[in-house]
């Protein structure tokens, strides 16, 4: 019996692109890019490499300051930009990364929207100023260089009382001391580095007083750092089935948050993790997330791929806006009026009709109740409190 020819679905269907050619040619698009220049301050007499993408980077930092306010749980993390070309500008290699060529950044994550809020180029010894402004980093005279990394990056959530998960890379016990003067609790995990431990962690310690304990014992001791008296900085540890995680932190208590199963031998047993434990491991993949979402599919950062170096960063920070206002568009704005959300492809289809068709008086209409939201007004009007009660996990701190 022949069956039913299946009737074929219409390309539209999927995706519906903008003709582009009605607005502008291929090589006029192909001479305003190759004109194309993304500063326009004149070439300082020192050199100075990273100066075409200093001040577009500056200018999203200033921007997201200005109008997101994000959660109370942060992530700093780094990433990285690809780029194969050895000779550009800051150029590193990091065999851990998916992507280990090209450029690092520094980033900042609400950890409760995966959205990335303030970021820093990562400039090598070679490439950076010997001359003007840039020649160290921000703090760099009053602190180490983690350390200073980590207040820096931190500056828009200062005097806020807002919780910062550190990478292992910034796990040092200088860093949550300097943190807690700018009014911003840390959280970080010790790792080995090489052959020696953080200064002041007393990890071998930890690790001969831990060794043979049951899988879910955990251990917690005031820590000790000479040059903060002052500062309440309490280390702890888990023995877990395949390692002993030994973390910091300055915030948190051990009372039991979740339940989390590990095996061991050949049982699956059930384990109490900790709320500093829980939120770390809850948090830490922040970025990892936004760039899943940015990496993806339809990933404007995979095909817009230019020869100069500039211009691969302008793609990048592009597709970081795209996914930014994607995750933005689907907790403020669509979240509350129904369970849908906006898809990847749905929303890039209606934001690239929206840039070929916008207007100087351009507004944003909701699709539901019709009411404008102009593009200027961003989260930042918005109690504080809606920006974690849609996931149901409120802050652990009363009165917040």
């Amino acid at each position: 019996m022949l069956k039913k020819r299946r009737k074929k679905r219409k390309r539209d269907e999927f995706w519906n692109l903008p003709r582009c050619g009605k607005f502008i040619s291929r090589n006029r698009f192909r001479d305003f890019f190759s004109n194309l220049q993304l500063c326009n301050t004149p070439h300082p007499n020192y050199r100075n490499r990273s100066r075409m993408i200093r001040s577009l980077i500056q200018a999203f930092n200033n921007h997201m300051e200005e109008y997101f306010n994000p959660s109370w749980l942060n992530c700093l993390d780094e990433l990285m930009v690809s780029f194969l070309n050895e000779h550009c500008p800051n150029w590193v290699c990091i065999k851990r990364k998916p992507h280990p060529f090209g450029n690092e950044y520094h980033t900042i994550v609400c950890c409760l929207s995966k959205i990335i809020f303030r970021m820093e180029l990562v400039e090598t010894e070679k490439d950076r100023p010997k001359e003007g402004p840039y020649t160290k980093p921000e703090f760099k005279d009053k602190m180490t260089k983690t350390t200073a990394l980590c207040v820096c990056m931190t500056k828009s959530i200062w005097g806020t009382k807002r919780v910062c998960l550190l990478d292992s890379g910034f796990g040092y016990m200088s860093t949550l001391p300097e943190l807690e003067k700018k009014a911003v609790y840390g959280t970080t995990v010790f790792k080995q580095k090489g052959n020696h431990w953080p200064k002041g962690s007393n990890a071998k310690n930890v690790l001969r007083h831990m060794q043979g304990k049951q899988v879910g014992y955990q251990a917690v001791r005031q820590g000790s750092n000479p040059d903060y008296p002052q500062t309440n900085l309490w280390l702890a540890s888990m023995a877990d089935s395949k390692h002993t995680s030994v973390m910091a932190n300055m915030w948190l208590t051990t009372l039991p948050k979740a339940k989390c199963k590990r095996r061991v031998g050949g049982n699956l047993i059930e384990i109490d993790y900790s709320e500093y434990m829980h939120y770390y491991y809850f948090g830490r993949h922040a970025v990892d997330n936004n760039n899943n979402n940015r990496q993806g599919r339809l990933s404007f950062e995979e095909t817009f791929t230019p020869d100069r170096w500039e211009l691969q960063h302008l793609g990048w920070i592009i597709a970081l806006v795209q996914i930014n206002s994607l995750l933005a568009y689907n907790i403020f704005n669509r979240k509350p009026l129904h369970q849908d959300y906006a898809t990847k492809a749905k929303f890039t289809r209606e934001l690239g009709q929206d840039l070929i068709h916008t207007e100087d008086n351009h507004q944003v209409e909701d699709d539901v109740t019709g009411d404008s939201l102009p593009l200027t007004q961003g989260p930042k009007t918005l109690p504080h409190g809606a920006q974690f009660n849609y996931l149901n996990d409120p802050c652990p701190f009363p009165g917040h």
